[in-house]
């Protein structure tokens, strides 16, 4: 069980390092124009704060303990930039995101954290896909 506390806690790391995570505590500039967008990334929070309840919950149940929350000095002041320079950012983050829980799947042993790992991980592939159709739907079309 020690491989798979030291597995969901590096998730868990990458979760408090999301920027998704850090636009609750600080959400970009949005217009009025954008309310549709902001509340895509009102979910998204949402889906991430659960992910942090769930891995920090399964942790616990094997005996471990949870790391500190750490935050990435990239993501401060992202509630200064508006949501087109933020978009490209948020993609590139949760194709890292992504692209770690990928690599970690089928490696617990635990049947419940293989599980809670391949949930999170299709959550994040559909955050990624509605990310990336946002993008596609704000790029304007060349006249």
């Amino acid at each position: 069980m020690a491989d798979d506390i030291s597995i969901l806690n590096d998730l868990l790391d990458l979760q408090w390092q999301s920027m998704i995570t850090r636009l609750g505590e600080a959400p970009p500039y949005a217009g009025a124009a954008e309310a549709e967008s902001v509340a895509l990334l009102q979910e998204m929070v949402a889906d991430e704060a659960e992910h942090v309840r769930l891995l920090t919950a399964t942790i616990q149940a094997l005996g471990g303990a949870p790391r500190p929350r750490v935050y990435h000095a990239q993501h401060a002041r992202v509630q200064y930039h508006d949501l087109s320079y933020l978009l490209p950012l948020l993609i590139g983050d949760k194709q890292h995101t992504l692209d770690a829980y990928r690599g970690k799947a089928g490696q617990t042993r635990d049947g419940d954290s293989a599980k809670l790992v391949a949930d999170i991980t299709q959550r994040h592939e559909t955050h990624l896909g509605r990310l990336q159709a946002l993008a596609t739907s704000r790029t304007p079309t060349p006249s």
